[in-house]
C-alpha cells in the first residue's frame, strides 16, 4: 500500500514520520537495555537461588528472598492473614506503586520465569508452530487469581502453587539441582581417566562452590518436572502463554496498570501494516494492561510510528475480558473448593506430620506458606521435604521434618531466616530449642532392648536436650532368660515433657539389623524410635505385652542363625 493511500486510511496512529525503512538507533538501545535487564536479574535470581544454602555458621547474611519480597501475591496472602509481615514486603508495594504509572512492567523487565521462557522460545521453539489462541484466553488468568484469592481466608492457600517466582524456585530446587549433583558426581568418577586435568577442576568447583552438598535429593520431582514442562511447553502454543492466559501474578500486575499513564501510540495496530499483531508477545494491542513495555514493537516498527508517552487514559479504552457471570462463578468456586477437596482422604492430616520450628497452627501455617521451597532448600540435614497429600489437599508442597532423612539441626535457624511470608516464625535460637515440634516414642516391639534383649543406647547418646528426653531404665527381670551380663541392659523411655521431637533419635536409630540402605542411598527404613504430631492426631495405643511372652531372637556364633519370630497379635 502506498503512502498516500495509507496516509487517507482511518486507523488509530500518528502520521507517518518515516520512509519504510528500520527505526533509529534509539528503539535498539533501549530493546538491548531491557535484554540486559532482564539477564542481569535472572542472574542474581540464580546467584540468590545458589547462596540459599548451609554454610556455618547457622546465619543466612544475604536477602536471599528479595524477590519473593517484590511479589505483590505476598501482599494478598499477608492481608489475610493479619498482616504481620508488611513491613518486610515494602519492595512490593514500591513495585505496586511505578505499575500504577509505568504499567506492567515487571513481567516484561523483571520476572526470572518470564526471561526463561523468552529465551526457551527463542531457542528451542521454530516461529511457524506458534498459534494464536483467541482473545477469550485472557480473561482465565483472572479467574485463576479470583478463585485463589477467594480460598485464602478459608486456609486453602494454594498461590504459590502458580506463583512464578515460587514455581521457577521449586522447579531449580526439586529437579534441576539434584540432577546436577547427580551429574557431578559421574564427573567425579573421572579422576583416573585421561581428561582427569579438564574433569576435576570442573567437579571441585561444582562441589565446593556451587552444590556445597555431595548429592540433593528432595521428594516430589517428576510432579515438579512434569508441571514445568507443561508452562514452558506452551510456547510451542504461543508466546507466552503462561504469562499471557495462566498467571495469577501477570493478571495481579494487569489489575493495577490498568490506571498506568505511559501508553503506547498508537494504541491499536495500524490498519496499512498489522505488525505489531505479529510481533507483540502477549497480543496486547489495544488492551494496555496487557501490555509488557518489552519495546519488541518500537525497536521493529518498519514506519517508526510506535511510542510510549505520558498520556491519561482513553474513554474508549476496551473493558477488562471479564464478565460478571465469569466473576460470580470464580468467587464461588473460590468458596466451594476447599470444604469439598478437604472431605474424605484428602482432609486427613498424618499423625507423623512434623511442621518446622515454631509452627503451631496448621490452618494458619498452610494460609501463610507460598510453597517456594527456600526452607527445604536451606535445611542442612535436608530432613524438610516437600507434602504431597499427607497435610490434606491444602498442603500441597508445604514443608514437613521427614526424620529418617534427616533431623532437626539443635542449633540451626536458618528455615525460619529465609522464610519470606513468617509461616515459619523466625525464633531465636535458644528459644528454638525449647520449642516443640512433636514428640517421640519408643515403639517396644521393634527395640532391641525390648525384643532382643540387647543392650542399645544410641538414642539417648544422641538426645539433644538438656536434661535429655530420652532416660535409660535399668532393668533385671524380663520375663525371659537375660543376657550373660543383666545390669548392663536398659531400657531407653521417651520423657514427653522435655521432647522437642527434633527427630535425631529416629534418624540414628539402628533398627533394622540390616536397614534397607545401599553405599549411596540415604536410610529410609523404619526406626524403633518415632516422632509423632500429637496436634494432628492421638498416639497411636497399643495393649501392654504379657510378662510371659518370649519372642527373642537368638544370637549363635558363626554364620548368621535365627530362629523365627512367631507372630503376635500386638503389632510388629
Amino acid at each position: 500500500m502506498s503512502d498516500k493511500s495509507a496516509a487517507n486510511t482511518p486507523v488509530d496512529r500518528p502520521p507517518k514520520t518515516g520512509d519504510g525503512s528500520a527505526p533509529g538507533w534509539r528503539p535498539r538501545v533501549w530493546l538491548w537495555l531491557r535484554r540486559v535487564t532482564q539477564l542481569s536479574l535472572l542472574g542474581l535470581f540464580l546467584w540468590f537461588f545458589i547462596r540459599t544454602q548451609f554454610v556455618p555458621p547457622h546465619q543466612i547474611e544475604l536477602p536471599t528472598n528479595f524477590f519473593f519480597r517484590t511479589d505483590p501475591l505476598l501482599l494478598v496472602v499477608d492481608l489475610f492473614s493479619g498482616m504481620k509481615m508488611l513491613h518486610l514486603l515494602w519492595p512490593a508495594l514500591v513495585l505496586a506503586g511505578a505499575t500504577l504509572v509505568l504499567g506492567r512492567f515487571f513481567c516484561g523487565w523483571i520476572c526470572p520465569l518470564g526471561t526463561c521462557l523468552d529465551g526457551f522460545a527463542r531457542g528451542f521453539v521454530p516461529q511457524k508452530l506458534r498459534q494464536r489462541p483467541g482473545p477469550g484466553w485472557r480473561a482465565v488468568k483472572y479467574l485463576v487469581l479470583l478463585v485463589l484469592v477467594a480460598t485464602i481466608p478459608l486456609g486453602f492457600n494454594l498461590a504459590g502453587l502458580l506463583d512464578p517466582l515460587s514455581l521457577l524456585w521449586r522447579t531449580l530446587d526439586l529437579t534441576a539441582w539434584p540432577a546436577l549433583g547427580q551429574a557431578n558426581q559421574g564427573l567425579g568418577s573421572l579422576y583416573e581417566t585421561k581428561i582427569a586435568f579438564l574433569s576435576e577442576p570442573v567437579y571441585k568447583f561444582i562441589r565446593d562452590d556451587v552444590l556445597r552438598r555431595s548429592k540433593p535429593v528432595f521428594w516430589l520431582p517428576w510432579l515438579t518436572l512434569v508441571v514445568a514442562a507443561v508452562v514452558f511447553g506452551l510456547e510451542f502454543v504461543s508466546r507466552r502463554f503462561w504469562c499471557r492466559n495462566l498467571c495469577p501474578l501477570g493478571a495481579l500486575w494487569g489489575l493495577l496498570a490498568w490506571p498506568a499513564r505511559v501508553r503506547r501510540t498508537p494504541s491499536k495496530s495500524c490498519a496499512d501494516c498489522g505488525d505489531c499483531a505479529r510481533i507483540c508477545k502477549t497480543g496486547a494491542a489495544g488492551h494496555a494492561a496487557e501490555c509488557l513495555l518489552c519495546l519488541d514493537c518500537r525497536a521493529q516498527c518498519t514506519h517508526d510510528r510506535v511510542r510510549f508517552k505520558w498520556r491519561r487514559r482513553p474513554k474508549t479504552q476496551p473493558r477488562l475480558d471479564l464478565g460478571r457471570r465469569q466473576v460470580i462463578v470464580g468467587l464461588a468456586a473460590g468458596l466451594v473448593a476447599p470444604p469439598l477437596l478437604n472431605l474424605g482422604p484428602l482432609g486427613r492430616i498424618d499423625r507423623r506430620l512434623i511442621r518446622p520450628p515454631g509452627v503451631i497452627d496448621e490452618q494458619e501455617f498452610t494460609r501463610r506458606c507460598i510453597r517456594c521451597g527456600l526452607c527445604y532448600r536451606v535445611c542442612p540435614t535436608e530432613g524438610l521435604q516437600p507434602v504431597l497429600f499427607e497435610a490434606g489437599a491444602s498442603g500441597l508442597y508445604t514443608p514437613r521434618l521427614v526424620a529418617r532423612v534427616g533431623n532437626c539441626n539443635y542449633k540451626c535457624t536458618l528455615c525460619s531466616q529465609v522464610c519470606p511470608t513468617g509461616a515459619i516464625p523466625r525464633l531465636p535460637l535458644k528459644v528454638k530449642q525449647k520449642t516443640k515440634m512433636g514428640v517421640a516414642r519408643v515403639l517396644t516391639d521393634l527395640c532391641h532392648p525390648y525384643v532382643r534383649a540387647v543392650p542399645c543406647l544410641v538414642c539417648e547418646e544422641h538426645c539433644p536436650t538438656q536434661p535429655k528426653a530420652i532416660v535409660i531404665d535399668q532393668v533385671t527381670e524380663l520375663g525371659f532368660p537375660l543376657p550373660p551380663h543383666p545390669n548392663n541392659l536398659g531400657q531407653p523411655r521417651v520423657v514427653p515433657d522435655r521432647c522437642i521431637g527434633c527427630g535425631i533419635c529416629e534418624k540414628v536409630c539402628p533398627y533394622p539389623d540390616k536397614p534397607p540402605i545401599k553405599p549411596g542411598k540415604r536410610l529410609e527404613g523404619e526406626a524403633a524410635v518415632r516422632v509423632y504430631n500429637p496436634a494432628a492426631a492421638p498416639l497411636p495405643q497399643k495393649p501392654p505385652r504379657p510378662k510371659d511372652r518370649v519372642d527373642v531372637w537368638f544370637i549363635r556364633p558363626g554364620p548368621a542363625h535365627k530362629k523365627k519370630r512367631p507372630k503376635s497379635p500386638y503389632g510388629r
